[in-house]
């Protein structure tokens, strides 16, 4: 199979799951079991609220020339609603000491929930945001992670270095493009601090996908070490299918872009 064809048949794989990725992220379970009665398990977990769960109200990382902070964290919605002052009180214990004024902030809600499982939270956000323009602006930017493992000996080494140079293995999460644009209003300049604060439901697999991502390409991690920090603030590993994106993003940085931090990615290299 060559090239192209291997990565039509991908990307038709992968935009197939991603109608399933919903429903497999973000609850507290121990194992990546793929099964029909694992995905039923999953889809009614993500049906619990989640609002503000502190334990992943973590900072990822300050500019310290705007004065702007990127934050990761759990999904804000319960009860139908955007937890605004929730996420307030949330970010002025998480920030005090850093001159944080939580009267007077301007909150970037990246969110990387789902049209598809996911679509009632995103109307919350989205009707919170549309009635408080001054108070921020959200951003969608659904992520989905990777159902195919580059380290797959399934998969030719030949199609992987392929699928990096072309971006064919980024089509769907886009992960490239979310760096970027994050790494620019963290950068931006405003009347105000800008909080970037980015979220799934849990706030586990897929901010721990991009979140892993941000630590390699601009803080130096190793993928070792952005994946021990995935893991030690969800608690449990992420879910498979985001350890493949990162490990695909893994890969894209070192092999593409010649960032020299990322050490290994596969045990057999």
């Amino acid at each position: 199979m060559g090239p192209r064809v291997f990565c039509t048949v991908f990307s038709l794989v992968t935009l197939q799951s991603s109608f399933l990725m919903g429903e497999i992220f973000d609850g507290d379970f121990s194992t990546n079991n793929g099964s029909h009665q694992e995905l039923v398990r999953l889809h009614s977990l993500e049906e619990k609220p989640c609002s503000i769960n502190k334990k992943v109200l973590v900072v990822v990382a300050k500019d310290e020339t705007s004065g702007n902070f990127l934050v990761r964290g759990s999904d804000p919605v319960e009860d139908g609603a955007f937890q605004y002052e929730k996420l307030k009180e949330g970010l002025r214990e998480l920030l005090a000491g850093e001159g944080f004024d939580p009267d007077h902030f301007y909150l970037i809600c990246y969110t990387f929930l789902n049209p598809f499982s996911n679509h009632k939270y995103l109307a919350a956000e989205k009707k919170f945001f549309s009635k408080n323009p001054q108070l921020g602006k959200l951003k969608k930017h659904p992520l989905y992670g990777n159902p195919i493992d580059p380290t797959s000996s399934l998969l030719p080494v030949s199609i992987r270095n392929h699928m990096l140079r072309t971006g064919e293995f980024d089509q769907l999460d886009k992960l490239r493009e979310l760096m970027q644009s994050v790494k620019s209003n963290l950068a931006g300049k405003l009347d105000r601090t800008a909080v970037i604060y980015w979220h799934c439901r849990a706030g586990k697999d897929r901010t721990g996908e991009a979140s892993a991502c941000f630590q390699m390409q601009f803080q130096g991690m190793s993928y070792q070490e952005a994946l021990v920090t995935a893991t030690k603030i969800a608690g449990r590993k992420p879910h498979e299918v985001s350890i493949n994106a990162i490990k695909w993003y893994a890969f894209y940085l070192r092999d593409v872009l010649g960032v020299t931090t990322i050490g290994l990615i596969d045990s057999n290299e």
